[in-house]
């Protein structure tokens, strides 16, 4: 890490200190190794140097303070705001489409992290409803193009176990008797929990 850390640092400090996606990943770096300060001062960093509103920027430092189980209130104005910003730009294009389910799940694990349990597992359910019918929609696509399934599938479900995870911490909160199965279901999923 220290040393794509320092590239990073070479990226950020003199060849293109205003580039967000270099502060974005950055900081996924810093959260990887459990330093949420660096992590959220880089996140803010990029935030303020995007070119318009990001909602996978702001979903991304929602989701990093729910991780590090800090800022909680702003972490839930970020999802919020990301989320009505996919909203009116899907209306603006005249379409009808349902947001992303990882902006959805995040919403959901800010509210668990924030101890509203219920609103947590109505959020992540229906982020989960949203995976299946992106994968569904993917799925469909590839077959038609004649494209390789089974490598997208199996990110899928990469996704799909750190949303069941989340669904599972909710349900142990909640004293539901799934959780063990939703555990179980998450690591066959491939899932790895955070120690």
């Amino acid at each position: 890490w220290n040393a794509i850390l320092a590239d990073f640092n070479r990226v950020t400090q003199t060849l293109a200190p205003e580039f967000a996606p270099a502060y974005q990943q950055r900081a996924a770096i810093h959260a990887e190794r459990g330093d949420w300060d660096k992590a959220l001062a880089d996140l803010d960093h990029a935030v303020r140097c995007a070119p318009s509103e990001d909602p996978n920027l702001l979903n991304h430092r929602a989701y990093t303070r729910a991780l590090a189980n800090i800022d909680l209130p702003e972490a839930l104005d970020d999802i919020e705001t990301a989320l009505r910003f996919v909203s009116r730009r899907t209306q603006q294009a005249g379409v009808d489409r349902p947001p992303p389910a990882a902006l959805v799940d995040t919403l959901g694990y800010v509210h668990y992290r924030l101890g509203n349990h219920e609103q947590a597992l109505t959020e992540i359910e229906r982020a989960l409803g949203l995976l299946e019918e992106q994968r569904s929609a993917l799925r469909e696509m590839l077959v038609r193009r004649k494209k390789p399934v089974a490598p997208a599938m199996k990110e899928y479900d990469k996704v799909e176990g750190e949303m069941v995870y989340h669904r599972a911490l909710v349900r142990a909160a909640l004293s539901d008797e799934q959780a063990a199965a939703d555990f179980a279901l998450a690591k066959q999923l491939g899932y790895e929990a955070p120690e």
